[in-house]
């Protein structure tokens, strides 16, 4: 899986440890020596034979990341599914501002809607509530503009256990209590099993120096943290 992050360290993109797989972990292995050719409905059987005998050691299925699969590498319907990206309101605002002489302004602008533009043809973006409600607030053309966006995005919800860990981001502090808000957003992705968090907020969200401690607070509630980063790192992806 690609990706990029933010303070990840020796982690990978999915933020898990990673692990190295020695030729021994693969054991009681019948080589595939001679080609197959199914000619008869029932030399199925018999090609599925040597790959059934590949099973993994005790040590490569405790080691082995639950990442690899889950998440974008999951399959439906005979192909593989988008990965989810949670698109927090600092996304939103940057890609219907209007131009800007400010510098930082301008390229976050230019950097989302060069993003934007095939998306939704490689990710399945998300919102929630709390990002509508955001989006409401500000002159009423600029308001409109934003919703109008959030229109083509599916919604989720919080939940009973996005709440407490939003708590818990600020309990840990993982994040400041008067960044309650950002704690909400971080909360409802890692609840809902989202991939990646897009934001340009940088002061609390996408700050290397919060990143350890909500991945930890993540891990210890058993949930995978999400890959936040900025529409600019997604074009990479």
């Amino acid at each position: 899986m690609k990706g990029s992050s933010d303070g990840q360290g020796p982690c990978n993109a999915s933020g898990h440890n990673e692990i190295s797989v020695n030729r021994s972990d693969l054991v009681e292995f019948e080589p595939v020596d001679s080609a197959i050719q199914l000619t008869e409905e029932d030399d199925a059987n018999e090609a599925n034979r040597p790959v059934e005998t590949c099973v993994m050691s005790d040590g490569m299925a405790v080691g082995l990341p639950a990442a690899c699969l889950t998440g974008s590498e999951q399959v439906s319907g005979g192909g593989r599914m988008k990965p989810r990206v949670y698109v927090e309101t600092t996304v939103v605002s940057y890609l219907t501002v209007r131009m800007s002489y400010d510098v930082r302004v301008l390229a976050h602008h230019l950097d989302t809607r060069d993003w934007w533009r095939d998306a939704r043809a490689r990710f399945e973006l998300v919102a929630s509530p709390l990002v509508v409600d955001e989006a409401r607030v500000g002159a009423p053309q600029a308001t409109l503009d934003r919703l109008s966006v959030l229109e083509s995005l599916a919604i989720i919800h919080p939940s009973d256990a996005s709440q407490v860990l939003g708590q818990q981001f600020i309990e840990a502090h993982a994040l400041p209590a008067v960044a309650a808000l950002e704690a909400t957003h971080i909360a409802i992705a890692v609840a809902s099993g989202i991939e990646y968090l897009a934001t340009w907020n940088f002061r609390h969200i996408a700050n290397p120096a919060n990143k350890p401690r909500i991945d930890q607070v993540c891990r210890n509630a058993g949930l995978r943290p999400p890959i936040i980063c900025t529409p600019r790192q997604l074009m990479e992806v």
